[in-house]
């Protein structure tokens, strides 16, 4: 990474950033920028009463590795969080939770697979509808499988 005046960036972003600002330089090489297509995949969902855990799988796809990876779970309504795993390890002091949780998954190779739990209390005993999206550092090449969303039917609240 170099320090520009734009902030951090990597080796061939600076150079492509240069070659932006330098019009006559006659030997700026073509720049190919990293890409990582994460994809999130939910594989289930276990509840009783107002308890929902959520088990997901997040993958990168590559077809580079990524420095950093992070995913947002968002649900409709109000929720208290009592655990979160990934690959079987603590993370919740690698996230942030408020309407939403978003944690930091670190860096991924390509291949890489990290199976996330969420655990969590609905506070109101309704079904709950999540949303979960997962993102880089780096371009991904393919949008279409970072988000999805889930309903869960309340155990005390059949539909």
């Amino acid at each position: 990474d170099v320090e520009t005046g734009f902030g951090r960036v990597s080796a061939g972003g600076a150079l492509k950033l240069l070659c932006e600002q330098k019009p006559d330089l006659t030997t700026c090489p073509e720049v190919v920028l990293p890409k990582a297509d994460l994809a999130v995949q939910h594989l289930s969902v276990e509840n009783s009463a107002t308890s929902y855990i959520h088990t997901l799988e997040i993958t990168n796809n590559g077809p580079d590795s990524v420095d950093a990876s992070s995913f947002v779970y968002t649900p409709d309504h109000g929720f208290s969080l009592q655990n979160i795993t990934a690959n079987g390890q603590d993370i919740s002091a690698v996230c942030v939770v408020d309407s939403s949780i978003n944690c930091e998954l670190g860096p991924m190779t390509n291949g890489e697979v990290r199976t996330v739990i969420i655990d969590v209390v609905s506070i109101e005993n309704k079904d709950t509808s999540s949303h979960f999206t997962v993102s880089s550092v780096i371009e991904d090449p393919d949008n279409s499988n970072k988000s999805i969303s889930i309903k869960a039917v309340s155990s005390t609240h059949p539909t």
